[in-house]
């Protein structure tokens, strides 16, 4: 498997894992109507952003929602293997409340030394106003951006501000928002590997 390395081991696992849930949707053929779009998978997961190394499939693409919920959870990881500085992440974010406005943001805060998290880079999201889950497929992480391997990193999404400064490196930066009160709509962590 790729040399034995470790992240040979979990790519090929996610990738078994992909196939398994693209086999259960395709033998199932089951149509739109009972697919897994129903809200059990928003109360399950609100307000919380999950991580998979492989590109999750759409909602309507599961033949139910507790099929969907299974695999999610399957494939939902806290530790993100990349080569060289180097990370490719697959995410969703169930977002409570729905989403007030089309602005949103995905702030990337350092948390390794929890007595001194600080941001490492803002993100700005593509969702509609009204949306329950937001899909965030593939968001390249690098070591160019401030990202390092062996650190955790938390992930909010949370309302972008319609004049954002802008820092060095070009990422958005809230302007006059503190900290503690910015609306956050669902989170998570991941460790880079």
């Amino acid at each position: 498997m790729l040399g034995g390395s470790r992240w040979g081991e979990r790519l090929w696992r996610s990738t078994v894992w992909g196939v398994l849930a693209l086999l259960v949707v395709v033998i199932t053929g089951l149509p739109a109507a009972a697919d897994g779009t129903g809200p059990e998978a928003w109360q399950q997961f609100r307000r919380k952003v999950l991580f998979s190394d492989v590109l999750l499939a759409a909602p309507a693409q599961f033949p139910t929602t507790a099929a969907r919920i299974a695999i999610l959870r399957q494939m939902q990881r806290t530790e993100i293997d990349g080569p060289s500085g180097f990370w490719r992440i697959q995410a969703i974010a169930f977002l409570d409340p729905p989403a007030p406005t089309a602005g949103l943001a995905l702030r990337a805060t350092d948390v390794t030394d929890p007595r001194n998290p600080h941001m490492v880079r803002l993100f700005e999201l593509t969702a509609m106003r009204g949306d329950k889950e937001v899909s965030i497929d593939d968001l390249v992480l690098t070591a160019a951006m401030g990202f390092e391997a062996g650190h955790r990193y938390e992930m909010t999404v949370e309302r972008h501000e319609d004049t954002p400064e802008t820092d060095v490196l070009g990422a958005g930066l809230p302007g006059a928002v503190p900290a503690g009160k910015r609306d956050v709509y669902a989170k998570g962590v991941v460790t880079l590997r």
